[in-house]
């Protein structure tokens, strides 16, 4: 039965250009607000964790970097050589993470809860400092982790995208990773049985020996698994002019919080696979670009070491972090920083 409308039958009529518009913009704000809020959620895990452990402690010197700025530095020994409080020190490491993830942790973790240290130390491998991007997907993780919603384009140069944008895009390609991870370590095992396991082994037990697995051996088994390994082991070969980088931003941070930035390059095991071939050139720009900035470059790269010195190609082990402390140590107090000045 014909519906009626003002006496007459219901005419089918196209919808107004208001609907149409509608239809358009809610999944266009839609994404936007959720962009934002993805913005403005601020560090999680572990960031937001440290962030408050730095807020308590109020560091008078804070060590920066990777997993090397954890592992090589022993804080205990460069207190007592420095003769400072050893719990008025703290390291703020993203481990595995690249420059601008350490540039992030500093401004979030530490100068935007109000802890006001003297000295940063910058602590790394010749290739982990002078890296200007997000080499690998893991880089981009990290990054998205330390944002706080208020970086400025310069601060999010290195993806070159939207602060909440870039936080999606990694938290939804971490879950495809982890995702695809799983279906093909199932899949391997069901068609290639122990060897697909050997290759898993021997990659996740690359950093307890002192040599990197025998790829060559590994090809014929899972060559993409190796191709992935192998792009981890050579991302920070390339270096990169220091201006390309957030150092100098990261200068200019510590300044405007009156603190001295020490970047220190740390040694790497004989035979590893990082900071190889003639270095020189590049560590002598760096030298020259920090110095003009009024912060400090000490490299420590041929420090003499025990044969113990290193647990992995990269990491030390107690026998190597104690001389590698004093070393640092003896250059602060070489520079005038051995002790906290007055304020």
């Amino acid at each position: 039965m014909p519906v009626l409308r003002g006496g007459g039958p219901l005419q089918q009529t196209t919808p107004p250009l208001a609907a149409w518009l509608l239809a358009f913009a809610l999944p266009v704000v839609a994404v936007g607000v959720v962009t934002s809020w993805a913005a403005r959620g601020g560090p999680t895990g572990e960031a937001a964790t440290q962030a408050e452990v730095v807020a308590r402690l109020d560091p008078e010197m804070v060590v920066l970097g990777a997993s090397v700025a954890t592992h090589d530095v022993d804080l205990d020994a460069l207190a007592e050589r420095l003769g400072r409080d050893p719990a008025r020190m703290v390291t703020v490491a993203v481990n595995n993470a690249a420059l601008p993830v350490w540039y992030l942790a500093l401004r979030n973790r530490v100068f935007r809860v109000g802890a006001r240290p003297d000295v940063v130390l910058v602590v790394g491998t010749l290739g982990q400092i002078l890296e200007a991007d997000l080499p690998a997907q893991h880089d981009r993780i990290a990054f998205a982790r330390e944002l706080v919603g208020d970086e400025s384009e310069h601060e999010l140069a290195p993806v070159g995208a939207h602060a909440g944008t870039l936080a999606l895009q990694a938290r939804a390609r971490s879950a495809v990773d982890e995702v695809t991870h799983l279906f093909r370590g199932l899949a391997l095992r069901a068609t290639r049985g122990g060897d697909a396991r050997e290759i898993e082994r021997r990659i996740d037990a690359t950093w307890d020996v002192l040599a990197p697995p025998p790829l060559e051996q590994m090809r014929t088994i899972d060559p993409h698994a190796v191709q992935r390994y192998e792009r981890f082991l050579t991302r920070f070969e390339t270096l990169v002019d220091p201006e390309a980088t957030l150092l100098g931003s990261l200068v200019e941070l510590a300044a405007a919080h009156e603190a001295t930035v020490v970047v220190v390059r740390a040694p790497v095991a004989p035979g590893a696979p990082f900071d190889v071939g003639d270095l020189d050139a590049a560590a002598g720009g760096l030298r020259a670009f920090l110095e003009a900035r009024g912060a400090h470059y000490v490299d420590l790269a041929g420090l003499t070491l025990p044969d113990d010195a290193f647990r992995d190609p990269l990491h030390m082990s107690h026998a190597g972090a104690v001389p590698f402390a004093t070393a640092i140590a003896d250059a602060l107090e070489g520079l005038g920083l051995q002790r906290v000045p007055a304020r």
